[in-house]
């Protein structure tokens, strides 16, 4: 018997199915996106009565099985600085009339495109979910009876589904339809939160509102869910969005404010549900999956109690200003300003927002603005804030540790691990396999010597 032949014949089929399986890695890989960029926060004060303080959401050092991402702060400047007490260490300014305050932040970010296809079609999701998660299940709030009715009522009625035959995936898929993308909650954007009877009384609410409903109708049906707040990056085009907060302004760039859902999917891990109209008309929806996000923190609070909600109202009436926040790439910069000097940039936007508040605020005497100063701060965040609304300045601090260093920025921070994907075979297998025919086709070779 010749057995070079079949020795050849096993040794083809091995390198072939390598061929393929790293076909299959390096389309996984093609699947992830990385990019890099700059996040500018920067507040001008314009009267304060009866607070000194007041402290900056700030992005926050994340990752899990689909999502990535590194923050470092580079710069406070004006009246910011960092700070540290025993919940924390975060970014805080002093509030005084007519003074700015400002970080700098440097990012990247690697998120997973296309991690769930057809997902209505997927049959093989259990619900075994592991322990470390269930803590992401919480009592539902009482008033979510009446929607779940009526989401049950949906699902048979225009879906032509039983509840009885959906798994996870499948749940939380519709689930997300019927909240995000049905006629069943009304948008609405809103600068506050509403509690949660209200959105449901009034089918009223924005991404945040619509999201807490969302949480509130998964962990009834045990799946573990939490809402995720983030800026959106929207770099395709020229985005501004303007908001109101009492008589207060903030002005985005590139950029807004948004809130969705991430739901643990077995075999997949933490998965976003935004679903929230439709990809073509709406700059928000798809985050994580489809467009890069700065994830500001989570939220598991089943609603937003009236008290805290009056809270947030009344620092706005006592503390009037106007904020400019934006993200921006390297690219970006050099088109604003004509070169890629940072430095720069950080003038041009401090006097942006000087004429921002001339506009919006009729300020018209700059003359007594305190001239920020120019100190360079190199942090690392490490453990994620909760910020309850999508609003920047708050009266109340947003703890995450902060380790400060001297080491120099670079932007490749993250290792982003593509062995998470479910359909990725072991290459680490694979190698071993092709070793041992190896190894054994020498053995057949010697031995027929």
């Amino acid at each position: 018997m010749d057995f070079t032949k079949y020795f050849c014949i096993a040794l083809i089929t091995t390198l072939l199915l390598s061929i393929y399986t790293l076909t299959m890695v390096s389309n996984a890989k093609d699947s992830w996106y990385c990019r890099d960029g700059w996040f500018i926060d920067i507040a001008f004060i314009v009267s304060v009565h009866g607070h000194d303080k007041a402290y900056f959401d700030v992005p926050i050092n994340y990752s899990d099985s689909t999502y990535n991402q590194s923050i470092y702060i580079v710069r406070t400047g004006g009246t910011a600085y960092i700070t540290t007490n025993n919940s924390g260490t975060y970014v805080a300014l002093n509030l005084s009339n007519m003074s700015i305050a400002y970080f700098i932040a440097q990012f990247k970010v690697c998120g997973l495109r296309d991690v769930i296809k057809a997902p209505s079609l997927n049959t093989n999701i259990s619900w075994n979910f592991p322990g470390e998660v269930l803590k992401y299940v919480k009592n539902p709030h009482p008033i979510i009876s009446n929607v779940r009715k009526d989401f049950e009522d949906w699902l048979y009625n225009k879906m032509n589904v039983s509840i009885e035959t959906l798994n996870p995936l499948k749940l939380s898929y519709y689930a997300s339809i019927f909240i995000y993308y049905s006629d069943y909650i009304t948008y609405k954007a809103s600068p506050y939160p509403r509690d949660l009877e209200e959105i449901i009384d009034t089918r009223i609410g924005d991404c945040d509102d619509m999201s807490r409903v969302l949480i509130n109708l998964l962990w009834s049906y045990g799946v573990p869910a939490k809402i995720e707040d983030a800026y959106v990056w929207i770099d395709w085009t020229d985005f501004n969005l303007t908001m109101e907060i009492e008589k207060s302004v903030i002005v985005f760039e590139k950029t807004g404010p948004h809130a969705y859902v991430l739901a643990y999917i077995p075999t997949y891990g933490w998965t976003a549900l935004d679903l929230l109209g439709q990809y073509a008309f709406n700059p928000f929806a798809g985050s994580r999956h489809l467009i890069p996000v700065l994830i500001l923190g989570h939220d598991e609070n089943a609603s937003v109690s009236k008290e805290v909600i009056e809270e947030f109202k009344q620092f706005h009436r006592e503390v009037i200003y106007i904020e400019l926040i934006g993200i921006y790439s390297d690219q970006e910069i050099e088109n604003e300003i004509g070169e890629r000097d940072l430095n720069k940039f950080v003038e041009f936007k401090l006097n942006e927002i000087k004429e921002l508040a001339r506009t919006y605020l009729n300020i018209s005497d700059l003359n007594k603005t305190t001239t920020p100063t120019m100190p360079t701060i190199m942090t690392t965040l490490t453990t994620p804030t909760t910020p309850i609304t999508s609003t920047i300045i708050t009266s109340t601090s947003k703890t995450s540790t902060v380790t400060i260093t001297e080491e120099i920025i670079t932007t490749n921070t993250i290792t982003t691990s593509f062995t998470t994907v479910p359909h990725i075979m072991d290459i680490t297998t694979l190698l071993i396999v092709m070793l041992v025919v190896i190894c054994i086709g020498i053995v057949i070779i010697l031995l027929r010597k």
